[in-house]
């Protein structure tokens, strides 16, 4: 990374405490604040320089300490300086170290909530009665307390000071801070409060943390502090699981670091909009609400721990995230390969970086940040041994606590316990990035004896790894690792480029648990016998998946062919681990998600492949889900089964659509927790835009959190191109907030047209998404809307597209996406004839005699546009009327099993390779030669003037009965929307026609959206004579009969359906949809008036409280002739109590002379 100047504040002054107190307006969604900053002088200095961003400074003031506090400063404005991030403040006159010399500054300001959930903003829930209820609460990291938006400070890690805040709040609210209440005292003549926190411990700025409003505590009935969970109202029951395992996991850290946890409390607290999973503000850690409230019978469990163990111990780095179940097995599988995934970039960073600019902080959360170190520490773990690895973590940890550390100081600890050298190896590891492969041949004599097993290392780079001689210059990393054969294992130290071993026993397994960091290349003949003896069972179940992982990367990286990796997948099926299947599946989905771009033949012969192997476990497992299930097999089951539905597997997706059905009824049981994502993730894949629109319901209406983030990630699946545009149509709406945005499309790039709709998004909303969504996450967008392309096309526009624009705050995403595009291009490149054949020698694919086309690199629409344009390697003709396309087989036979046939089966077709297509109007015939090469189409322009009479119309022009047009804009418009769905209808009829099952499916959706909006209902008697002339298939007549249902009212007005003749069965379809739709509006009335009901009997209590404290209140009045303190006539005025309708929440008697309060009786 290229180094930068630091960006530091001037090391003029220290911070020692800070007081702030808040005042928040949520109806103007304004604060005012206020904040004294007690330092210490440490040069000397004529200007203070503070860390502010997006607030407005009122007043400053600055006193120093010397005979008494003299005001020494004003703000003399010279702007923000926008680049630094600061306000400076000019002295009256130098100021010096001294005894004594300290200083205090001392600002009034004002602020606005932020909209993009950052600083101090307000987010708002419903409760189950549909009262909505306001929240304020801070997000300040990395670097968000001075860009808040919360309060000018120094926000530097290593400024540590204590903090003690005060907020003004609703009297009802509660209000929780990293520090307990000190004390809350009630505004005279208000409904609000002052709480007051007591003085944190000393701690970064951006630890700090608050959170007011309407939320309801679950308190832990033991442990050694106070341990509770705050929650929205009615979600208590969801808490109780947390708050349990808090205090377990607080007690287990403790044990384990032998270091008691330094805070007086600690305090979980769920907000229903935060932009991350978490954030651990010491003593208050909050939390995203999915990431806190669960069902625990059904909710992953790791998710929660994981805040407190980066909180507890001063973000101490063993606490790295990680699954703590099946621990070590699930680190091999995830945490290891994320890390190394990303560290395998030549665009990636060193654990140890300098960040010179507050860009910088908000790109490192990354997975180098927080896997790549975690990693490290259990090579070490590893290496030392439990014992002493945490003898010195716990000296580590006792020495500086509440300081800032550098990694030295953490070898430091453990040469002291050890004996051992260990800071110049570390730093190879720390200060550097990146990590070795280990290759791994045999060494023969000339005679060809096996003398030794030779091991060589160098840099491994996704994008391809240098030759032998290439690498010489490299960097030669330390390393300790197991070697397993059959006698046993062996520990080995490799500080060499090169070490040449004994020979192997037949059994030679480098890296055995995968408990070092970095990837191993085996030679052919070695890695066939490994495949071997792990098909056995010889191998730990940690070696299978770390095996499975490094082929794959290698695979990508050029170094192995696909055929080997697809080869260990039909090797390791024998096996009947979760994590292994797992494996299995993933490499898989690379494997289609590399060549989606490569056709239609190649996808669905790898569609086929993972049906048949995901598809047989599935159906050998079953995917009912019991209580003697295991965390394992459910696992396993789930797995499995999304796997095979996502394929395509009938059984699995008959099923996942029974259940979603089941569930879109009413039956909010219907669908098991653990089978959740995999159901809607199925049902999204085969969806229509009924079911999507389904999911889009559950995500805006269901009761349950979790189902509706579920909902929304999976909308992401959409089954084509125009549904999946209607998808992305609902980002950057009141839909969709911009905070989950991220969780709207993280799936879309793994079809080929998701990932080219979603960059067109991109491309046309970047400026928006810019401005609107707060860094972190807009860089996490981009990386979802890159990661889905590699086609050479597609680089050159994504670098053409953010050429000459400011990328600073995203550069390394953009950098690492880039990168790692080019190696997905490199490897689908590189290996198309490689998996072509294996997929023959598998029954996958036919075998070709002319492999022009197969052996081609990877196509972009373009390409393949260019293709049917140019009429180059045409092996077939499709003419209609006096128009002849030039076509391909190989293209277009996949997808249309018709005139496959007409051309394989001896049919003339077959001798002539010529088509005649008499039945449809060239215009369609376009479309469906279009959609072949492009998955898609779009319809021509309705031509905008009519023939004159007499005048021959075009061939396939839709035109009305009426020859007049009319002037009218509304029947313009009714006329254009006739124009497309009998269009759409046409190319319906001619998928149907040959087959085309995809583009039938297109077509339907592209209708289905159009009639999802308000039309003029006189076009469905000319949509109904359409369909009726030319459809059959069974889902277009679904939907005109939903649409017919929905104006069922206007066209009986009017009489309009008198008009045509309706088909007998199409009457029984028009007939049940409006069933249906009566149904729904009975329905709807039942739920308002139910509602009503509801409200009617709130009223009458709300009416009879009010009225029993208006009685009290007068009677109280009549009681009371003289003031009780002050003894004189008792003239008064009554105070209202904080909420009218809460009864123990009474009016009071407050005298006028003496303001003494008259407690109610």
């Amino acid at each position: 990374m290229e180094k930068k100047e630091r960006i530091l504040l001037p090391a003029s002054v220290k911070p020692v405490s800070f007081k702030i107190a808040l005042d928040p307006n949520f109806d103007d969604e304004k604060f005012e604040g206020h904040v004294k900053i007690s330092c210490t002088v440490i040069r000397t200095c004529s200007y203070l320089e503070l860390h502010c961003k997006s607030i407005k400074v009122n007043e400053a003031r600055v006193k120093f300490k010397n005979d008494s506090w003299d005001v020494l400063g004003t703000l003399r404005w010279q702007g923000y300086n926008e680049a630094r991030e600061t306000l400076k403040v000019e002295l009256l006159q130098e100021i010096s170290p001294g005894d004594p010399n300290e200083l205090k500054i001392i600002l009034s300001y004002t602020g606005k909530f932020r909209a993009d959930l950052t600083g101090l903003y307000q987010a708002s829930y419903e409760t189950d009665d549909g009262v909505k209820h306001r929240i304020a609460a801070t997000a300040m990291e990395p670097t968000y307390a001075r860009e808040a938006r919360v309060f000018s400070c120094f926000d530097e890690p290593s400024m540590k000071a204590e903090f003690t805040l005060s907020v003004v709040v609703d009297e009802s609210f509660v209000t929780v801070s990293n520090m307990p209440v000190e004390r809350s005292v009630t505004l005279e003549h208000s409904s609000q409060k002052i709480v007051t926190f007591q003085k944190s411990v000393s701690m970064s700025t951006y630890h700090l943390g608050l959170v007011a409003g309407p939320l309801a505590e679950v308190k832990c009935a033991k442990g050694r502090i106070p341990i509770s969970v705050f929650c929205p109202l009615d979600t208590e029951e969801q808490a109780t699981f947390a708050v349990d395992l808090a205090a377990k996991g607080l007690q287990f850290f403790e044990d384990c670091f032998d270091l008691p946890y330094p805070l007086p409390k600690l305090d979980l607290i769920g907000v229903p909009e935060f932009s991350t999973g978490a954030m651990e503000n010491w003593g208050a850690i909050i939390f995203r609400t999915t990431n806190l409230l669960l069902d625990p019978e059904d909710s992953a469990l790791d998710t929660k721990s994981r805040e407190l163990r980066r909180l507890s111990f001063m973000r101490s780095p063993i606490c790295g995230s990680g699954t703590c179940w099946h621990f070590w097995d699930s680190y091999v599988a995830n945490t290891l390969q994320k890390a190394l995934s990303l560290d395998s970039l030549a665009s990636s960073h060193p654990v140890e970086l300098l960040i010179s600019d507050p860009t910088d902080a908000k790109q490192i959360y990354d997975e180098i940040s927080y896997k790549k170190g975690s990693c490290l520490l259990r090579m070490v773990l590893n290496n030392l041994g439990d014992t002493k690895f945490f003898d010195g973590l716990n000296l580590y940890l006792r020495r500086h606590q509440f300081q800032c550390t550098e990694s030295d100081d953490l070898w430091k600890a453990w040469e002291e316990v050890t004996g051992e050298v260990m800071a110049a190896s570390m730093g190879v590891w720390t200060k550097e990035a990146g990590f070795p492969v280990v290759r791994v041949s045999e060494s023969r004599d000339e005679s060809g004896k096996v003398t030794g097993v030779r091991l060589f290392q160098q840099r491994f780079l996704s994008i391809g790894v240098a030759t032998e001689e290439d690498a010489a210059s490299d960097t030669i990393y330390p390393l300790r690792f197991v070697i397993r054969q059959r006698q046993g294992v062996e520990t080995i130290d490799m500080n060499t480029r090169e070490l040449v071993l004994p020979p192997s026993d037949g059994l030679f397994k480098v890296n055995a648990d995968h408990d070092s960091f970095f990837r191993t290349s085996y030679s052919h003949e070695l890695l066939t016998r490994i495949l071997e003896e792990a098909s056995k069972g010889n191998l730990s179940l940690r070696d299978c998946i770390g095996l499975s992982c490094d082929l794959k990367a290698l695979v990508a990286a050029g170094v192995n062919k696909t055929s080997e990796l697809l080869g260990l997948n039909v090797k390791f099926a024998e096996l009947d681990s979760f994590y292994v299947w797992e494996m299995i599946d993933r490499n898989l989905r690379s494997i289609v998600s590399v060549y989606k771009f490569h056709g239609p033949e190649l996808n669905e012969a790898l569609r086929k492949l993972t049906s048949d192997v995901i598809g047989h476990q599935a159906e050998e497992l079953g995917w009912n889900i019991s209580k003697d299930n295991d965390e394992n097999l459910i696992t396993l089951k789930t797995s499995m089964f999304s796997g095979a539905g996502l394929a395509g597997h009938p059984r699995v997706v008959s099923a996942a659509k029974e259940l979603f059905g089941k569930r879109m009824a009413g039956d909010e049981n219907a669908i098991p927790g653990s089978l959740q994502w995999e159901v809607f993730g199925i049902v999204a894949a085969h969806s229509d835009l009924e079911e999507l629109q389904g999911l889009i319901d559950l995500w805006k209406n269901s009761s349950n959190e979790d189902e509706q983030y579920l909902a929304l990630e999976c909308l992401g699946r959409a089954p084509n191109a125009e549904l999946i545009k209607w998808v992305l149509s609902h980002l950057l709406t009141d839909t969709v907030k911009n905070h989950d945005m991220f969780y709207l499309t993280w799936l879309a790039g793994g079809t080929a047209h998701g990932a080219i709709e979603l960059w067109e998004w991109t491309k046309q909303n970047w400026e928006r998404v810019e401005k609107e969504v707060p860094v972190d996450i807009a860089s996490l967008f981009l990386g979802t809307a890159l990661e889905g392309l590699h086609t050479q096309e597609q680089i050159e526009d994504v670098r053409a597209f953010f050429g000459g624009r400011d990328t600073k705050s995203y550069q390394m995403v953009l950098d690492q996406n880039l990168e790692g595009m080019e190696s997905r291009k490199t490897w689908a490149e590189r290996d198309i004839s490689n998996v072509h054949s294996w997929l023959e020698g598998h029954g996958y694919l036919p075998h070709q005699s002319n492999r022009r086309l197969a052996t081609m690199p990877p196509q972009p629409h373009s390409v393949l546009m260019h293709l049917l344009q140019s009429g180059e390697y045409s092996d077939f003709i499709l003419r209609c009327k006096d128009r002849e396309f030039k076509l391909h087989q190989m293209i277009v036979c996949p997808q249309s099993p018709v005139i496959s046939a007409a051309l394989n089966s001896g049919f003339e077709e077959t001798t002539s390779k010529i088509i005649t297509v008499n039945e449809f109007d060239v215009r369609t015939v376009q479309y469906m030669v279009g959609f072949l090469y492009s998955a898609d189409y779009r319809l021509a322009p309705e031509p905008e003037k009519k023939p004159a009479q007499g005048e021959k119309r075009e061939e396939g022009e839709i035109v009305s009965d009426d020859d007049k047009m009319s002037k009218d804009p509304s029947r313009k418009i009714a006329d254009q929307t006739v124009y497309q769905i009998v269009s759409h209808l046409r190319v319906n009829a001619i998928a149907d026609y040959y087959g085309i099952e995809k583009l039938a499916k297109l077509s339907t959706s592209k209708i289905e959206i159009i009639l999802k909006k308000e039309v003029d209902f006189h076009i469905i008697p000319q949509v109904i004579a359409e369909m009726s002339a030319a459809n059959r298939h069974l889902e277009i007549r679904s939907v005109i009969a939903t649409a017919t249902a929905r104006y069922i009212a206007e066209l009986a007005s009017t009489q309009a359906l008198r008009t045509i003749d309706l088909e007998h069965q199409l009457t029984i379809e028009i007939l049940e949809a409006c069933g249906k739709r009566v149904q729904k509006l009975l329905e709807h009335f039942s739920a308002v008036h139910n509602q009503h009901e509801q409200i009617i009997h709130k009223l009458e209590g709300d009416r009879d409280v009010t009225a029993t404290k208006v009685r009290a209140i007068i009677q109280q009045l009549k009681n009371t002739p003289k003031c009780r303190n002050c003894k004189k006539d008792f003239w008064c005025w009554i105070e209202e109590p904080t909420n009218v309708l809460v009864e123990s929440s009474r009016y009071a008697l407050r005298c006028r002379g003496c303001q003494y309060r008259h407690p109610p009786n």
